[in-house]
């Protein structure tokens, strides 16, 4: 299951200043795996608490490793099946 985003699209004003009000957000890349080991995009969104949702809802609708990445922050999570060992002899 992907998740849908309703993207904003903020325009500059003539003067070049944005409008009153709005604040930079830091920009997410998501990804299915982990940092070392990149399976695919997933997709990007603004602001870390929309990114930290976005990755944890995803990772109960499809579980497994992901992960997110900014310019300067990473975080992960991993909902993966864990495999119990048993001794078969």
């Amino acid at each position: 299951m992907y998740c849908v985003l309703k993207v904003m699209v903020v325009e500059a004003t003539p003067s070049g200043h944005r409008p009153q009000g709005y604040a930079m957000k830091e920009t997410f890349d998501l990804f299915l795996g982990t940092p070392e080991h990149v399976i695919m995009w997933l997709g990007t969104i603004e602001g870390f608490e929309n990114a930290e949702r976005w990755m944890q809802q995803t990772a109960k609708d499809a579980p497994g490793a992901y992960f997110l990445f900014s310019d300067t922050t990473v975080a992960k999570t991993d909902t993966s099946p864990k495999l119990k060992l048993q001794r078969v002899i």
